[in-house]
């Protein structure tokens, strides 16, 4: 029992069949395209049909915005936005929870959001975690196809273009790069045996010197460990000089008893 019209009288457009939302609510219920367009262009000075400062469609930054708020995307949910949510969409914030930077709800739920959008609509462009899920899938393949002894430390990224193109992964050319996951990237490059290899490598020194004792080192051992997860740490210059200038401190440092 959806409205047919607006309080002025316009048609709203209730597609039932999409099911995306945004904070619980349907995205394209209550939507009166004629009223958004006429009310925004009044309250901001970025068209309708232009994009935003994040290079995204500002009609649609709009529509997920007050989806967001629970707001009828129409004259009437415009002009509940205050002057902070314009500006907010204005930056390209589509959810008004991710406007607040140190909010962790708003980080949880663009997460979320995310991943959702990749597994039922198969779209990961532009969104930092769905890609990375696209870099693993990928790393994925070339680790099978070329199980034993990998591509070579200094192929991957070349070999990774070439997967990109032969799967149509969907992301636009500037997005698409190497698994962001150290151990994965290892094992791309060096293949099952150097994989283990390097793990063993790696964690070898903490349990042969009992290093669970230190917790200094500890500390330093569980950033670098958990960054392997999230980011390729040894491929970059950065990563590499962090390492190594730490590890070193931290592991050969001398041990003072108090007498």
């Amino acid at each position: 029992k959806l409205p047919a019209k607006t309080v002025n009288g316009n048609f709203y457009t209730h597609d039932t069949i999409n099911q995306q939302f945004e904070n619980g609510h349907y995205l394209f219920l209550y939507l009166c395209e004629k009223e958004l367009r006429q009310e925004w262009n009044v309250r901001s000075n970025i068209p309708f049909d232009n994009r935003d400062r994040k290079n995204q469609q500002i009609k649609y930054t709009l529509i997920r915005y007050l989806s967001s708020k629970n707001l009828s995307k129409d004259s009437v949910g415009i002009w509940k936005l205050n002057n902070k949510d314009i500006e907010n969409i204005e930056n390209g914030y589509a959810n008004y929870l991710y406007a607040d930077n140190f909010s962790m709800k708003g980080r949880i739920y663009l997460i979320i959001w995310q991943l959702d959008k990749y597994f039922n609509d198969h779209y990961a462009d532009r969104q930092t975690i769905s890609q990375r899920a696209v870099y693993m899938k990928i790393a994925w393949k070339i680790i099978k196809d070329n199980i034993w002894i990998g591509v070579g430390s200094g192929d991957v990224q070349e070999l990774t273009k070439l997967y990109f193109k032969k799967t149509k992964s969907g992301l636009s050319p500037e997005y698409e790069n190497t698994v962001h996951n150290q151990f994965m990237y290892e094992f791309v490059a060096l293949g099952i045996w150097g994989g283990i290899g390097f793990i063993f490598i790696f964690f070898y020194p903490y349990f042969k010197l009992k290093l669970w004792n230190d917790y200094l080192f500890n500390a330093f051992f569980l950033i670098i460990t958990l960054s392997f997860f999230a980011e390729f740490l040894f491929e970059t210059q950065l990563g590499v000089s962090f390492f190594s200038v730490f590890y070193a401190l931290l592991i050969f440092k001398e041990e003072k008893t108090i007498q």
